[in-house]
């Protein structure tokens, strides 16, 4: 270490969590499902928040602004199911392409694109 620098150390993971992470993401999928066919919003609410925590850390500032938009839209309008329900809807489908935009979603084949290596 020269003129007061200090020396960093890379360090990579032995572990890839990116397969336990879709394992937590389907399975809230599922709750969701779950929440919103018994028609219990705050539940349903709740797994989306959770499926945003584990999509948030790749989130950009303008998707951050989105999810505190559907937070808000949530507050405004408390009182009303059938609002909460559009919103809660308008939420879960942002969230589902957000995570096929991360890759952490749908596949979709690319014709332009071989399998070979």
């Amino acid at each position: 270490m020269e003129n007061g620098q200090i020396e960093t150390e890379q360090k990579l993971s032995k572990y890839n969590a990116a397969v336990a992470q879709l394992y937590r993401v389907d399975k809230l999928w599922q709750l969701c499902h779950f929440y919103r066919g018994r028609g219990n919003p705050l539940k349903w609410n709740e797994k989306l928040d959770c499926i945003w925590t584990e999509l948030a850390s790749d989130a950009d500032d303008e998707e951050t602004k989105k999810f505190n938009k559907f937070t808000k839209d949530m507050i405004q309008n408390r009182k009303s199911k059938g609002i909460l329900n559009q919103i809660l809807i308008n939420k879960e489908i942002w969230l589902r392409k957000l995570q096929n935009k991360q890759g952490k979603g749908s596949a979709y084949s690319d014709a332009s694109e071989d399998d070979f290596e």
